[in-house]
């Protein structure tokens, strides 16, 4: 029989719930031992859904009580650093969504924490990463000069051009996206530097504008995720952000983050890749990009 390695989650939000959890009762050599999240109703609903074993509301006692042999960090960027190093600590293997920390101090502290206990720690996403093979296949080109000299380069997000996540601000998520300590929207859009860093090379200047130019915006309340988890009934189905875009922004949040950013980062020599993304259309604001 095949082992199965015995995981915990903390963080039971939407993307525990539409994308890890769903994968890890599929797999048949992982086992969902444990959930911590201060909300008992999402505990609760990941053990109906999911089949976790032990449901918890404080991280500590999971990482120090339950028999896990990894932790998969799904909370909000702020808990990310002291989370990180509690696990590496307690010498359990982790895998931390995006973004590692919202500054370098951070991310520092969670690799020197991994490197002296010794165990291992992956740092999602990995679509569109170095770990990905299309990502591979491209920077293999341009190291093989099959290219040719590339002297510019540039990506630039435009504005949606249909109803979709992409419309303005996202529609959830005060702790995730626009408090302080969350990092904004720029921590939670990690792919395009990636991606030019991962097929061009390190880079050798960094420059960039930020501005918070929204004070307040409107997003749903917390509260209707929880009345989602209620009616869910199949576990492969299970994605909030299906959901979400169409329910009512009836609560108000003040923005306290960066929501504007233009980033130029310099890679070999002569290119200058471009990294443009602020909230194109904010309802009340008739903002546009």
């Amino acid at each position: 029989m095949q082992r199965k390695v015995k995981l915990g989650v903390v963080g039971c939000g939407v993307v525990a719930t539409a994308y890890y959890l769903p994968y890890i009762r599929n797999m048949k050599n992982a086992e969902l031992v444990a959930v911590c999240d201060r909300f008992e109703t999402r505990t609760k609903a990941c053990e109906r859904l999911f089949g976790a074993k032990e449901l918890y509301d404080d991280y500590h006692q999971m990482i120090d009580k339950a028999d896990i042999e990894a932790v998969l960090i799904l909370t909000a960027p702020g808990t990310h650093v002291p989370f990180a190093i509690k696990a590496a600590e307690a010498g359990k293997h982790l895998l931390l969504q995006k973004p590692m920390a919202t500054d370098m101090a951070g991310a520092v502290k969670i690799a020197e924490a991994v490197r002296t206990a010794g165990v291992k720690a992956v740092i999602e996403p990995s679509k569109g990463t170095n770990l990905d093979p299309d990502v591979a296949f491209l920077r293999d080109l341009v190291k093989k000069g099959v290219l040719g000299d590339i002297l510019w380069f540039s990506l630039a997000q435009t504005g949606p051009v249909s109803y979709g996540p992409g419309l303005g601000n996202n529609a959830y998520g005060q702790d995730a996206f626009f408090t302080k300590d969350s990092g904004g929207f720029l921590f939670d859009y990690p792919y395009a530097p990636a991606q030019i860093v991962g097929i061009l090379g390190p880079c050798k200047s960094v420059m960039a504008s930020t501005a918070l130019s929204v004070g307040e915006t409107d997003i749903v309340p917390e509260e209707m995720y929880d009345e989602f988890l209620k009616g869910v009934t199949d576990p492969d189905k299970c994605n909030y952000w299906e959901a979400v875009f169409d329910l009512e922004r009836s609560k108000r949040v003040k923005v306290e983050a960066v929501d504007t950013a233009v980033l130029k980062v310099g890679v070999r020599g002569l290119i200058w890749p471009i990294f443009a993304k602020e909230n194109p259309y904010e309802a009340g604001h008739n903002r546009c990009m």
